[in-house]
């Protein structure tokens, strides 16, 4: 026991000199590429720096154009620019104009709104007239309003150190509140400043990140602009990531381009510098409290293994005590779960091996009782036959004399079945299974005069086919006790027996009616009683469905007993049977 305690002690020591070996190549591995960390960091963080401000300019324009729809759309502004009435557009100008100003001063971007009909009509409240006449000139939008989609001007507008943009956009007359672009159309221009974009940007952008919005080779707005970088620095810079320098200093790039213009990201390379990263004592202790959490562990371990290992020692002498049929729990330390699970495994063998020797004693009582059985059934079957036989011949014999057909037949049908359960072979060809149940169909139909009806779909092909003795009568049987059983009266019930090849060459047989069927929990019982082993009681029945199965697959294994059933529509017994021979 002490050479194992060592061993295993040997084995704490040993993950303890791992982990200090990891923990040391990871300290290093960490000062080494920590560097490259923090740069894929700072690259991460400017490209969404730049990502963020395209997305508030995306969302900037929308928002603008949706400004400037709402007073285009609205009644008063419509009648303005669009109505051929002059007293109509006189009475409704100065509501016009009230909606530019309060659409203009409720949005900060917007430095002014101008509309403009097809008709030549200019409403607007603005000081830009004529910077707006001018770019209509240059867009001939002057001589004819032909837009399809809004789209922000090249031309810019330079006023107190601002740069201004027309973005323009169509506006349609409406008919009954709706927009038609068919009707006569007419423009909204609108002046935007973009300066505030990057300021508004501020709360989401690293606090150590410069950040410029560029359209058209122009710087529109900035944010911690870096001092010394001229504007031709900026306008150089293509897509991706970079690096550039700046009066001596070196700064981190992301570029980003969109239709809406060009978004420049920085961050000075001082901030993953090494020089700045200080381990401070905390760091120390942060390893040797790491140190010391793992080797309590291995201790903590150490033990649970030990008190596991007793515990299924302890539950082995219970069992061997005991003889019961306990089982060793299964641990989840690795090494003594694969222990308990063979342990378990021998058990359930052992106890397995018990209970066949049990079932083999048991089948050797039943074997025996039923030799006995079967002994008594031969003496009593060596009673001769001929004197029934006679007899019913001699009842056939009044009948026909006393012209009672009806009896003669059932006499005659009667001794056909008698003759041929008791002397026919265990295999016969199927034409004498055929006629055997049209015999017993006989009697049927005058017990029942006209209630049942016996269909026969038997290919030709197959009469000839060896079959087990006596499988198509108790099938036929079984769907007059059962499957008609409250039905409507004067209802047709037909029973109906098919034969046919497969593809394999093997003989489908099928019995099948239109009864009240079975439900599917019906169905699975009758299913678990044919399949499972019979009892005593079962043995002596010799015509029922679980005596087919059983003679069916005494000749052959592979031979089969499939059951189908729909509620209120019909039920199904079908046979896949191999040809069938005595030497099998």
């Amino acid at each position: 026991m002490r050479t194992k305690n060592r061993t295993v002690n040997f084995r704490i020591l040993m993950y303890l000199a791992l982990t200090i070996f990891i923990l040391v190549v990871l300290v290093t591995y960490y000062y080494l590429n920590m560097r490259d960390t923090l740069t894929d960091e700072v690259y991460g963080s400017l490209k969404r720096d730049a990502a963020y401000i395209s997305g508030r300019v995306d969302e900037t324009v929308t928002q603008v154009i949706d400004a400037a729809k709402g007073p285009g759309y609205t009644t008063a502004l419509q009648k303005t620019l669009f109505s051929d009435d002059a007293g109509e557009k006189l009475a409704n100008i100065s509501t016009s104009r009230e909606l530019i100003a309060s659409a203009r001063d409720q949005n900060e971007y917007i430095a002014d709104l101008f509309y403009y009909s097809s008709t030549g009509h200019l409403y607007t409240v603005s000081e830009y007239y004529e910077q707006f006449r001018a770019n209509m000139k240059f867009y001939e939008f002057d001589h004819r309003i032909k837009l399809e989609s809004e789209f922000i001007s090249n031309r810019p507008i330079h006023d107190r150190e601002a740069t201004f943009y027309f973005l323009y956009i169509p506006i349609h007359r409406t008919a009954m509140g709706i927009a038609h672009r068919t009707r006569e159309s007419g423009i909204c221009a609108i002046l935007c400043n973009f300066a505030p974009i990057t300021a508004n940007c501020a709360d989401l952008i690293g606090e150590n990140d410069s950040c410029y919005y560029i359209y058209n080779n122009e710087v529109l707005s900035s944010l911690r602009p870096v001092k010394g970088l001229s504007e031709e620095t900026l306008l150089s810079l293509s897509g991706g990531d970079s690096e550039i320098e700046v009066e001596g200093e070196a700064f981190f790039v992301h570029t980003f381009k969109d239709e809406n213009g060009k978004y420049v990201a920085l961050a000075p390379k001082a901030v993953v510098s090494l020089q700045n990263f200080t381990v401070d004592r905390n760091f120390y202790l942060m390893i040797a409290a790491s140190i010391f959490i793992f080797a309590l562990l291995l201790f903590l371990l150490n033990k649970e293994y030990t008190k596991k290992t007793e515990k299924m020692v302890s539950e082995l002498n219970s069992i061997k005590l005991s003889g019961s049929n306990m089982r060793v729990s299964v641990p989840k330390v690795s090494e003594l779960k694969e222990v308990a699970v063979e342990i378990n495994s021998m058990l359930d063998r052992l106890e397995a091996s018990a209970k066949r020797e049990q079932k083999a004693r048991e089948n050797l009582l039943n074997a025996t009782l039923a030799q006995q059985e079967a002994e008594m059934t031969a003496y009593r079957s060596q009673i001769n036959p001929h004197f029934f036989f006679n007899t019913l011949e001699c009842v056939r014999s009044m009948a026909q004399y006393y012209n009672a057909d009806m009896i003669e037949d059932i006499i005659t049908a009667m001794s056909k079945i008698f003759r041929y359960s008791l002397y026919s072979d265990m295999i016969v060809e199927l034409s004498s299974e055929v006629d055997m149940l049209r015999q017993y169909f006989v009697i049927t139909d005058y017990r029942f005069p006209g209630k049942y009806v016996l269909k026969e779909e038997i290919d030709e092909n197959t009469l000839s086919y060896r079959v087990p003795s006596m499988i198509l009568q108790p099938l036929v049987e079984n769907c007059i006790k059962h499957a008609f059983v409250n039905m409507p009266a004067g209802r047709k019930n037909e029973i109906t027996v098919k034969a046919r090849y497969t593809d394999d060459g093997l003989l489908k047989l099928s019995v099948s009616d239109n009864g009240c069927g079975m439900s599917e929990e019906a169905m699975e019982h009758l299913r678990e009683l044919v399949i499972s082993e019979a009892d005593a009681e079962t043995r002596k029945d010799s015509i029922g469905v679980k005596n087919i199965y059983e003679r069916i697959k005494l000749f052959d294994k592979k031979n089969e007993m499939q059951f189908y059933s729909s509620p209120g529509e019909y039920t199904k017994v079908e046979l896949i049977l191999h040809p069938a021979f005595i030497n099998k």
